[in-house]
């Protein structure tokens, strides 16, 4: 069945995070349900070939590895030309430079573009960096924003943030999911967090966005007021960044060096064998689009500890399988408290958020989200170009 041709751009696939990993799994849901697929891009890894997918198709080029921000010329003629005859494109990224280009050659093509942030766009995500933004938004963001035939969000409250960025466009709510058959069996995963009990934050060492500040203050207001075991032990597991050390040096000034460990980057395979040997994990991000590490805990049977400003906080909550807290350090630290004094209910709350998963957070359930909402677009969209084409006959007395 062809429900029509969409164009992905990610300039950065298929490098290994979780935006490639996002746009992997939609587009290969999408994919199975009857869409023809491309995604063009110029990650420094080559993708493999999906050849049980033909009608996925990746267009890699090459870009200069001195400027991550840059986007072949060849990349952008062929959007220009349309050459793969695309009913709409789909933009991933937010204050990229990549995209606003991609997205001029898609209006040069008339070809309509959907962006997909990821992040909201919340004022704290705003104030970091907050001059250059503020240049760059009003002269680039904005107009790519406002010119587009839809936003893609992830958690339906974005649209809130959206409209105090004085965004208008319409929107549509995708969220992300994972894939059955990715996910490893738990035979021979033999891997040990130290820590009784032993708590783990997974993902990119992103002091601010992630909100590991936060997290290091609560860990000590616990342990101050005895709300915490001083065996407890909080895991960082994840890409560094340059991060490391301003961490330790916080869990130093903070008097918990020895409750933290970092467990550093991780593989696909280490990275679920990681989930599985903690006993909670959290995510206290300050914002989040949705939060990839929080759904895998769900998907394995561990709770959470998860920030209400995360994307995936609603499905989270009906699923009633974690502790949520403010971005806050005494709210966080209440988390952790409570998480603690509930160490009874762990399994029963984890496997309420595993069945919930299962059942409900899967890739082709996201895509099913999609699907909707990219019919309705393309409904939209061809209403549109007919009232166009009445207006120009109108016009011309025929």
């Amino acid at each position: 069945m062809d429900l029509g041709h969409i164009g992905v751009f990610l300039n950065g696939y298929p490098d290994p995070d979780g935006t490639t990993t996002a746009v992997r799994g939609l587009n290969r849901a999408l994919a199975r349900l009857g869409y023809a697929i491309t995604i063009y891009c110029s990650g420094h890894h080559l993708p493999e070939p999906e050849t049980d997918l033909p009608s996925f198709r990746v267009v890699h080029y090459q870009r200069r590895r001195d400027h991550a921000l840059h986007v072949p010329e060849p990349l952008c003629k062929r959007i220009r030309l349309n050459e793969d005859a695309v009913d709409f494109l789909v933009l991933h990224a937010m204050f990229s430079p990549g995209t606003a280009i991609v997205s001029r050659a898609a209006r040069a093509a008339a070809i309509p573009y959907v962006v997909c942030p990821h992040d909201p766009y919340h004022p704290l995500l705003l104030l970091k960096h907050r001059f250059r933004k503020l240049v760059y938004q009003s002269f680039v963001e904005k107009p790519m924003l406002s010119r587009a035939a839809a936003i893609q969000i992830l958690d339906r409250r974005h649209a809130a943030h959206l409209a105090a960025f004085g965004i208008k466009t319409p929107i549509v709510v995708v969220p992300n999911g994972f894939d059955p058959d990715e996910v490893p069996s738990p035979q021979g995963s033999r891997l040990q967090l130290p820590g009784d009990p032993s708590f783990l934050c997974l993902g990119r060492l992103d002091i601010y966005h992630k909100g590991l500040d936060l997290l290091i203050e609560a860990l000590s207001l616990g342990l101050r007021s005895g709300k915490l075991p001083r065996t407890l032990v909080v895991n960082f597991a994840g890409p560094e960044n340059g991060s490391r050390e301003r961490l330790e040096r916080l869990a130093a000034q903070s008097g918990v060096a020895g409750n933290v460990n970092f467990a550093g980057r991780l593989s696909s395979v280490d990275r679920w064998a990681t989930l599985r040997s903690c006993d909670v994990s959290i995510l206290c991000s300050r914002f989040d689009g949705f939060g990839l590490s929080a759904l895998e805990t769900m998907v394995i049977g561990r709770p959470l500890i998860l920030s209400v400003e995360t994307g995936i906080y609603p499905w989270a909550r009906e699923a009633r399988c974690g502790f949520f807290v403010e971005p806050t350090a005494e709210s966080i630290a209440e988390g952790l408290a409570q998480a603690v004094q509930s160490r009874s209910v762990w399994d029963i709350m984890g496997a309420r958020g595993r069945a919930f998963a299962w059942s409900q957070m899967t890739w082709n359930r996201a895509a099913t989200f999609a699907h909707e909402e990219y019919q309705a677009l393309l409904r939209r969209l061809k209403g549109r170009q007919t009232a166009v084409e009445i207006g120009a006959i109108g016009a011309n007395g025929d």
